[in-house]
This record gives structure tokens, C-alpha cells and sequence, in this order.
């Protein structure tokens, strides 16, 4: 009590003689000041508990406290077990150091900078716990992945720095701006939460962009022909041209609608699971057990108390300007107080007129003092339920132990939909739900509610960077087409995945997901749109190469995806593995979020990209083009099939 910061301390029943709880009541409502007050707090109780006893502090602002260090300290982790198997990867696919490594020392810097422009803007606008996570997974995968497509054009030109720039500059740009849209998209979603995790995803795009044209083409340049060692390692660019890719090209170009066919079909049956989706909190079942705010977290489920850390917060407010505690609003509050303590979903109330409380006491302390000078004549803990004017005050109702998340937040909404002006006394107040749960109920209608306008904002801009590359209507509309159907089928299959036993032990969960965050199918959305369309350009880019050199639409198919089919299959298995990296972290989110990104880019890289796009472009023929005023003879000659 005597801590700064701290308002009250009340202790909790408890059945166990060899357990105690103790409920920290903080003064400020802002989470970030009650995570700053959690190591004061853990400080004292361990200097005063007496030896032998085991003292631990949970609670929201704890578990978010502990959350963030773990965050920060497995980002550093994932990047150290992430970056030797990326290198190996490079090496793989160019064959000398020089060339394997110049990807990821500039991939590695943009992370670095942007980190440190995070860690800035920080101390001015509040950023998501995990934004240091998405940070380095997104910012590795688009740093390698631009400077993979750079230094491979580079040596496909035979060294020449500036026209390998001059032709990926533009691909890159739109690329980047697709990436740019989705996190600027997520930016206009009103939650803190979730616009700081689209700053953080700007400022790493950003500086990911700038290293690919800066960083990238200066260290290529100083490299020279040191690009190439050691030579023996070195493999023939022959202008990107792969017989094995060219191969598969043709089959596709050869039987167009059965590649469709068949890529549809794969992708809608992934997609099925999406019915299944279900927002909410994971639980804490399978939050990591090695931070003390979890243990301690065990130990008060154990106490049957875990109620007492999803409590609904009802606020009971008199009209402005009247005090809360007159007799007739006392009496509804006491109303309202004892109909709490008769539902079946809760253990305990707290209030100023439950049943703990001496009701007649009060009121007669409303005849002798007043209802306006009452709230500062009553005690700590009673003083600690009202707010400083004497206009409102606290009830907190404790759900009971055994109710699962989705009873919690059934009896959540239900309080919501309560006609509070049924108790007598109480019918000029407002009473207004908070809490854990209810701000969860709050984040998924908002979240809901945007996700429309954020689909449509990415939408329309990737369709119109699109248009600007290719000068066609119809090629940018069948990638927002294809890239969504990738989309639904990869929240589908991570659904199916991490809802199933077996798969979910696989993924290291210690047990099925049945509901994810909110933020999750948001920030997948924006996230793999962005990197969907990277593969999108790079296609695209080679393919209209080769049509507005003069060859018809299905040699430019083949042309295309002979000279990308490698680069794209590289640096999707790079983006993979540093996915895969991040999906190994304790935290659930960054795990989610890991494991379903690295689903998506592969599905990408082969279905969507080798197979349904190349189909596509077949089967519409000159009108992939439309209404480009510039055609060559050959296309224009061309049949449409």
C-alpha cells in the first residue's frame, strides 16, 4: 500500500491455508503506467515475503510486462538461429560467398535501422508488444528478398550495376508500395494496437526499399567481380534463363484450364477451414511457463481464483453534475449489486453496496453528511471505488473459476445488452461494461468492422500500382483475385492446423488454438497481400518483357517464368525459413503469425505463382493487355488461347 502508484490492496478468499492472493489495486487506468509500477511491485512483495515462501506477481499488467521482454529477447534469438541457414540458403542459390552474402548484410542493416527508428518512435506513439517481432520476421524476409532479385539481375547483366537497377528499380518500387499499402492499411485500423503494428511494418518496408536501391547497387558496385568468388562456387546466370523452369512453363501453357483447374481446386479446398475461424484470446493455456506472471498465473487457477483476472468492470455514472451517492441511486446500486451476485457465472462482487458492504451504514452517512462529502469519509478500499468528482463508481463482478473464455465472454456480452434501467434509482445513470473481456469484445467489432475498409483501401491500391506498371486493367485484377483466394486459403489451412491435436504438438503449442487474436487475420491480410505481391511483380515484370519484346502472350509466359521461377522459388524458401525462424518463438502470436506467413508464401511461390497466374495469362490471351494502347504486331496477331 505504501508503494507510489498503489491505491489498495485487498486480499482474495482463498479455501488453501498454504496460499494466499493478493489483488494490487493501481491508481492510473493506463496500462503502460501500471507495467512501469510492475517491477516496484514485484520488489517489494519478494523483500517482505518470509523465507521459504514463493512470492509471484501476475495480472494483466504483469503478463504484458513479461510479454514484452520475451518478445524482445526471442526476436534476438530467431535472428541468430535464422540467419546461418539464410546464408546457406544464398549459397544454394548463387553459389559464391560475395554474391550469397551481400543479401544479407543488407537485409540484416535495414532491420537494424528500422529497429532503432521503432525504438524512437516508441517514446511517442504506442507500438504493439510484438512490434519488434514483426519487425525483424518482415523486415529480414523483404530486405533478403529484394536484394536476392536485385544481385540476381545483377549478374545475370554481367555485373553491370546500373542496368540491373534501372530494370528492377521499377519492379522493386511497386513491390515495396504494395507492401507499404498493406501496413499503411493496418496503420488506419482504429487500435493502438494494431496502426502501431503498421507503423512499425512502414518503417521496416521503408528501410528495406532504401537498402535495395542505395546499400545493395553501392556494395555490388565495390564488389566488382569479387561478386562471383570464390569462382569454382559460381553458376552460369545465363540471362535467368532455366531449362527446368521453362519446362514447366510449357506443360502449363499447354494445358491451360487444367492447371487452372487444378490450382483452384487445391486453393479452395485449403481455404475450406476458414468457417471454423473464431477471434478471441488463445487462453492462457498456452502461454509461455517459463515467465513468472504465467506461473503465477497456474497457481491462482489452481486457487480457483482465475476469475479474479477477467473481471467485468461495470462503471455506474450519475448524471453530470449530481452526486453518484444519493439514497435512491444507493439503493439501485444495491439492486444492481445483489442481481450480479445471483448469476450463476459469478463468484464475487466488489462494490460500494454488495454484500460485503454495511448498506444501512452508508445510508445513513448520506442523512448526517451528504451525498457530496460522503466519498471522502469512506475508506481506503471504498474510496478506491469511486472516481475523484463522487459522479461514479466501480462494481467489479468475478467470474467464477471453473467458466471457460467463451462463457466469460458470453456473460460479457450479456451484461452489455442489460437494461440497466430496470433498478430503481438508477434509471438517469449510465452503467457502462469494461475489462479484460469486454475490451476483447470492443478490439474483434473493431476489428470486424475495418477489416472491410482495409480490404478495400489494399484493394484499390495494389489494383492502381499495378495499372501504373503494366498500363492493363485486367492483369491487375486477376492478381487482387488470386492473391485473395491465396489469402482465404492460407487462414484456412493455419485454422486446420492449429486446431488439430496432432498438428498443433507438431507446431509446439501445448495445446489446439480454437480462437486467435483479432489483430491476426488483419495483419495476415495486409502482411501476405503485400509479399504476394512481390511475387506478383517480379512474374508480371519478366512477362511483360517478353510480350513488349514481340513474342505472344504464352512464349511470354514461358520466357517469364523461366527467367523468375528460380528467383521467386529462392526467395520464397528464404522468406520461409526466417517465417519458420520466428514460428519456433514461445510466444504464441509471433507463432501464429510465423507459422501462418510461411504457409502463405509457399502456397504463393507454387501454386498462386507457377501455376494459377501462368494459366490465367494463358487463357485470357491479348486481353491480359487491355486497354494498353501500345501493343507489338506479334500480340496483336496473337490468338487469344
Amino acid at each position: 500500500r505504501a508503494l507510489p502508484g498503489v491505491v489498495a490492496v485487498r486480499a482474495l478468499p482463498s479455501a488453501d491455508p498454504a496460499r494466499l492472493a493478493l489483488a494490487v489495486g493501481f491508481a492510473s487506468a493506463s496500462l503502460e503506467a501500471q507495467e512501469a509500477l510492475v517491477p516496484d511491485v514485484r520488489r517489494a512483495v519478494h523483500e517482505v515475503a518470509p523465507e521459504r515462501v514463493r512470492a509471484l506477481v501476475t495480472g494483466h499488467a504483469a503478463l504484458n510486462a513479461d510479454m514484452v521482454k520475451l518478445g524482445s529477447e526471442q526476436a534476438a534469438s530467431a535472428e541468430w538461429r535464422v540467419l546461418p541457414l539464410v546464408l546457406v540458403a544464398l549459397v544454394l542459390a548463387f553459389g559464391p560467398v560475395g554474391a550469397a552474402a551481400l543479401p544479407l548484410v543488407t537485409g540484416t542493416a535495414a532491420v537494424l535501422v528500422a529497429l532503432g527508428c521503432l525504438a524512437i518512435l516508441g517514446r511517442f506513439v504506442p507500438l504493439s508488444i510484438l512490434s519488434s517481432n514483426v519487425a525483424t520476421m518482415v523486415g529480414l524476409a523483404l530486405g533478403i528478398d529484394y536484394a536476392l532479385f536485385v544481385v540476381s539481375r545483377i549478374r545475370e547483366e554481367g555485373g553491370a550495376v546500373g542496368p540491373a537497377a534501372a530494370r528492377t528499380g521499377p519492379v522493386i518500387l511497386t513491390s515495396v508500395g504494395t507492401v507499404l499499402i498493406g501496413f499503411a492499411g493496418l496503420a488506419l485500423v482504429p487500435t493502438s494496437e494494431t496502426a502501431g503494428m503498421g507503423l512499425g511494418g512502414l518503417v521496416v518496408a521503408a528501410w528495406s526499399l532504401l537498402a535495395a536501391l542505395t546499400l545493395l547497387p553501392a556494395g555490388a558496385a565495390l564488389l566488382g567481380r569479387n561478386l562471383d568468388e570464390p569462382r569454382a562456387l559460381a553458376r552460369p546466370a545465363s540471362r535467368g534463363r532455366s531449362k527446368w523452369w521453362a519446362a514447366r512453363a510449357e506443360t502449363v501453357v499447354r494445358h491451360p484450364w487444367p492447371s487452372f483447374a487444378l490450382a483452384c481446386l487445391v486453393l479452395a479446398a485449403l481455404a475450406w477451414p476458414i468457417a471454423r475461424f473464431d477471434l478471441g484470446f488463445p487462453g492462457f493455456g498456452v502461454a509461455p511457463r517459463q515467465l513468472e506472471s504465467v506461473r503465477a498465473l497456474d497457481i491462482i487457477n489452481d486457487m480457483r481464483l482465475g476469475g479474479a483476472l477477467v473481471p467485468s468492470q461495470l462503471v455506474v455514472r450519475a448524471p453530470a453534475g449530481e452526486p453518484l451517492l444519493t439514497r435512491e441511486r444507493m439503493l439501485g446500486l444495491a439492486a444492481l449489486s445483489k442481481w450480479l451476485e445471483e448469476r450463476p457465472e459469478v463468484a464475487r462482487v466488489i462494490s460500494l453496496t454488495g454484500r460485503e458492504a454495511n448498506l444501512n451504514s452508508l445510508l445513513l452517512g448520506v442523512g448526517v453528511i451528504g451525498p457530496r462529502a460522503l466519498p471522502g469519509h469512506l475508506p481506503a478500499e471504498g474510496r478506491a471505488l469511486m472516481s475523484r468528482d463522487g459522479a461514479a463508481t466501480l462494481v467489479v463482478a468475478i467470474p467464477r473459476a471453473d467458466l471457460d473464455y467463451g462463457q466469460v465472454r458470453d456473460f460479457n456480452r450479456l451484461l452489455r445488452a442489460h437494461d440497466w434501467g430496470r433498478f430503481e434509482g438508477l434509471k438517469d445513470s449510465r452503467v457502462l461494461v469494461g475489462g479484460s473481456t469486454a475490451v476483447e469484445l470492443d478490439f474483434i467489432a473493431l476489428s470486424r468492422g475495418a477489416l472491410p475498409w482495409l480490404g478495400l483501401f489494399v484493394l484499390s491500391c495494389t489494383f492502381g500500382s499495378l495499372y501504373l506498371l503494366t498500363r492493363s486493367l485486367v492483369i491487375p485484377l486477376k492478381a487482387v483475385l488470386t492473391n485473395l483466394l491465396t489469402v482465404a486459403a492460407t487462414l484456412g489451412a493455419a485454422t486446420f492446423l492449429f486446431q488439430s491435436p496432432a498438428a498443433s504438438r507438431l507446431l509446439g503449442l501445448p495445446e489446439p488454438v480454437m480462437t486467435v487474436p483479432a489483430l491476426f487475420p488483419v495483419m495476415v491480410f495486409a502482411v501476405l497481400f503485400g509479399l504476394s505481391m512481390d511475387y506478383e511483380t517480379f512474374l508480371i515484370g519478366r512477362i511483360q518483357e517478353a510480350h513488349e519484346a514481340g513474342q505472344d502472350d504464352a512464349r511470354a509466359v514461358v520466357a517469364g517464368v523461366a527467367a523468375s521461377g528460380g528467383i521467386i522459388t529462392s526467395t520464397a524458401s528464404i522468406m520461409a525459413i526466417v517465417f519458420a525462424g520466428f514460428a519456433a518463438c514461445d510466444l504464441v502470436p509471433v507463432k501464429l503469425l510465423g507459422t501462418t506467413l510461411a504457409i502463405g508464401i509457399v502456397l504463393d511461390a507454387t501454386v498462386t505463382r507457377l501455376l494459377l497466374v501462368p494459366a490465367a495469362i494463358v487463357l485470357l490471351g491479348r486481353w491480359n493487355w487491355w486497354p494498353a494502347r501500345h501493343r507489338t504486331a506479334a500480340t496483336r496477331s496473337a490468338p487469344t488461347s
